[in-house]
């Protein structure tokens, strides 16, 4: 996983990027490192504040539990859509990617996330230990359904063929 990834040596980077040394897969394990680094900017902040100071221990803790459960559901569903592509054509990995994340992200914001966030804040309201627990699961399933949305597109995109029982063949 971590073979040919350059960490902090940028311009090193940018000369292979130049010299077209970099292949689609190593291509891949860069954004599964960006998707991984994004996630722990969204999912680790902590904000103070009287009911952080009141469960501070278990919100820190869950925290840390929501980046690494974040963290694997992200690589695992990259490296998930990747082999999906693969099995198929082969082709326009990040493109079909970058193309497809704009409207599954908005369908799966508008029909899972917000209708399910309002229902978790109507009735978690005083437990705020309860509410970030339900968001937290809340996120994994709709991570999930993210990463499933697109394995079904680059599937029909890609012309991978997929037995009765949901493999890839």
């Amino acid at each position: 996983m971590f073979k040919n990834i350059i960490f902090f040596r940028y311009k090193i980077l940018s000369e292979q990027l130049i010299n077209d040394e970099v292949n689609e897969l190593l291509a891949v394990k860069y954004m599964v490192f960006g998707a991984v680094l994004a996630g722990s900017a969204i999912s680790v902040p902590i904000e103070i504040t009287p009911a952080f100071l009141k469960y501070a221990k278990i919100e820190y803790f869950l925290s840390i539990i929501d980046f690494i459960i974040a963290a694997i559901i992200n690589i695992f569903g990259i490296w998930y859509l990747y082999h999906a592509n693969n099995q198929g054509d082969g082709k326009d990995f990040f493109k079909r990617i970058i193309c497809l994340s704009f409207p599954i992200s908005l369908f799966v914001t508008v029909f899972y996330w917000i209708p399910a966030y309002i229902m978790i804040a109507l009735l978690t309201e005083s437990y705020p230990v309860l509410d970030r627990i339900s968001v937290m699961i809340l996120m994994i399933i709709v991570q999930i359904v993210y990463y499933r949305k697109n394995y079904n597109c680059l599937i029909s995109i890609s012309g991978s063929q997929v037995t009765k029982n949901g493999e890839l063949i």
